[in-house]
């Protein structure tokens, strides 16, 4: 043990790769700290009482870590894996079994284009007031996931709910699987647990959009990546992650230069440059293979490029006006919408008057992207919100109690909130280690992303859903043993960490 932790005190890796880790960490660290201190004091202020529960579950998740660690024996990994998997799927079946939900407002939108696409095999949204139908408002992901289902099951939301709970369960055994990979086999059971137990990730599950398939993509894509992209470079594996990302981004097309990022990641981590630049374009060949056919497809609907969906001119431009404030504005997408007859003119419309007014207020923009860091980041309520109080205040026949929607979004925002002070603690505590592995360090870019993205465009605390998952395999860290220096090869990796933690 004593040979581990000086190796880990040695630093590994050329100037550049060091200087990036720092650099990493560094962001990390910063992002989780803040947003540690603003979601707790947001969590404290408006659940006060209510997050008990969730702050109790995270405590006593951690605290089965820990003693699975202190013990003498190694865990019987793949029997905790059964029971996190099993619990996470009887909990999402349990609750879209049990809960009286109807879509409302953004996800009967997502309901009503499931169920024109399950009668006509057409992806069809009608322009509000105008007369025109666009074609190419959504991506088409999860509407034709809506209409396969209810064509079976004769329009039943359940059908989607259960598919989402199948989702969550297999998202978990993603989790476990990145955590074994990066911290060993105590951290893997933790990470599982804690995604299986999650209040958000849990109600996700009655929602019909983008948030579970998307985090099940991702996690996906992640595994790929960490298990042999970056181990050993494996061209094939580099090829299933863009894939992966591919089919993520037509779910939601915030993840379509994900890839890139990863690929230059990558070649910045990896000792063979040029192999990692080769399975970076090869991580960007998958997306496209993905992505590109549903582009065409949009330009025999248009006679113009649309990558995926036309609503992100309306989207940057709803984020950037002089009503905006840093989420959904009614007036500037009214003004889209009055003014974009079809797709091409919806995004083009969108597009330039963001542009243009982004060009003329520069500081207001810098202002703005600060107010939607702390919408993206500042509870965990969204879900919980969707879920319950929403679809009981537009149809109160569901008869959902306002307490039970009331402890949904405490304990969702009190266990949220309990997990990035573990894991802003973690990443202080373990730095030594951190520095010096690249193992868990493709979370970094992964999470900068997202929150550089959402600073630009509309930012709404759902949609940090899809970056749940990896918060838990972080804080999974709480309870690992000794980390090895340097990448996690794929050859002999678990006789090392088996080592580091006898």
């Amino acid at each position: 043990m004593g040979q581990t932790d000086r190796s880990a005190d040695q630093p590994t890796g050329n100037r550049a790769e060091r200087t990036y880790r720092r650099a990493a960490w560094v962001l990390c660290l910063l992002v989780f700290a803040t947003v540690s201190v603003l979601a707790s004091s947001v969590t404290a202020g408006l659940h006060w009482g209510w997050c008990l529960p969730g702050v109790a579950l995270t405590v006593v998740l951690l605290l089965v870590g820990r003693f699975l660690l202190l013990r003498r024996r190694e865990p019987k990994a793949a029997a905790w894996l059964a029971v996190a998997v099993a619990g996470a799927l009887a909990l999402r079946v349990g609750l879209a079994v049990s809960l009286p939900y109807k879509p409302c407002l953004d996800f009967r939108v997502y309901h009503d284009s499931g169920l024109l696409m399950a009668q006509s095999w057409k992806l069809a949204v009608p322009a509000g007031e105008n007369s025109a139908t666009y074609r190419c408002f959504f991506p088409p992901g999860q509407v034709f996931s809506l209409g396969v289902l209810y064509r079976l099951f004769d329009g039943k939301v359940l059908a989607p709910q259960l598919l989402n709970a199948v989702y969550g369960a297999l998202t978990v055994a993603g989790a476990w699987y990145l955590a074994r990979r990066m911290f060993g086999a105590t951290a893997a059971i933790t990470a599982a647990l804690l995604a299986a137990a999650m209040p958000s990730a849990v109600l996700g599950c009655a929602l019909i959009g983008a948030e579970a398939p998307e985090s099940f993509w991702l996690v996906l894509a992640v595994c790929f990546y960490v298990g042999a992209v970056e181990a050993r470079l494996s061209r094939r594996a580099a090829v299933l992650c863009g894939l992966c990302l591919g089919v993520a981004s037509l779910i939601r097309p915030t993840f379509v230069l994900l890839p890139a990022v990863l690929a230059a990641h990558l070649v910045v981590v990896s000792q063979s440059r040029v192999k990692a630049a080769v399975r970076g374009a090869l991580m960007v060949a998958g997306l496209a293979a993905v992505v590109l056919p549903w582009t065409y497809r949009n330009y025999l609907v248009t006679g113009g490029f649309i990558l995926i969906s036309s609503n992100g001119g309306g989207n940057l431009y709803s984020a950037n006006n002089d009503q905006a404030k840093g989420d959904y504005t009614d007036s500037a997408w009214q003004y889209v919408y009055d003014n974009g007859l079809d797709d091409l003119a919806l995004q083009r419309v969108g597009f330039g008057m963001a542009k243009q007014w982004i060009a003329e207020h520069p500081l207001e923009f810098a202002k703005l992207a600060v107010r939607k860091f702390g919408l993206f980041w500042w509870t965990d309520k969204d879900i919980g919100w969707w879920a319950t109080i929403q679809p009981s205040s537009e149809h109160p026949e569901l008869g959902v109690p306002r307490a039970v929607g009331e402890l949904a979004e405490g304990s969702s925002s009190g266990f949220y909130s309990a997990c990035f002070v573990a894991a802003t603690v973690c990443l202080w505590r373990r730095r030594r280690e951190l520095l010096n592995s690249t193992g868990w360090l493709v979370c970094a870019p992964v999470f900068l992303y997202f929150t550089a993205l959402h600073m630009v465009f509309e930012a709404q605390a759902k949609y940090h859903f899809m970056l749940m998952p990896l918060l838990c395999v972080l804080v999974s860290l709480a309870a690992a043993g000794p980390m090895p220096a340097g990448p996690l090869k794929h050859t002999g990796l678990a006789k090392r960490i088996e080592h580091a933690e006898s």
